[in-house]
């Protein structure tokens, strides 16, 4: 190689999707940070995360997420995004496939005894 980084791919831990593990990551990002270690969530599956476990989103999607379809709810996510310094951009969420796997379960992350 000349002097360049292979582009390494990695699966969703969650849906199984492939996703480019990213060069560097944002660390004022406070949503959709990218995972450096190749160890991680694609940006749909940080997204449906993100708005399953922050409340008020996750009590107001509980039981109906065709809102999440809408132009102006997602302009509003991205305005979210931007002001949270998201690593991940607005365009690289498919709303409808978030939709879709809103019920697939999140993996477990296990963390080590040793804080560092």
């Amino acid at each position: 190689m000349s002097g360049e980084l292979a582009t390494r791919f990695v699966r969703c831990l969650r849906c199984g999707r492939p996703c480019r593990v990213a060069d560097a990551a944002n660390p004022e990002a406070r949503l959709l940070r990218h995972a450096l270690d190749g160890r991680g969530l694609c940006a749909n599956c940080a997204a449906s995360h993100f708005l399953q476990t922050t409340e008020p989103l996750m009590t107001l999607l509980a039981h109906d997420r065709s809102g999440l379809l809408r132009p102006d709810m997602q302009a509003q996510f991205a305005a979210m995004m931007r002001s949270g310094h998201a690593d991940a951009g607005p365009e690289e969420l498919d709303w409808a496939m978030i939709v879709a796997l809103w019920e697939l379960p999140f993996p477990t992350v296990r963390r080590s005894r040793h804080a560092v």
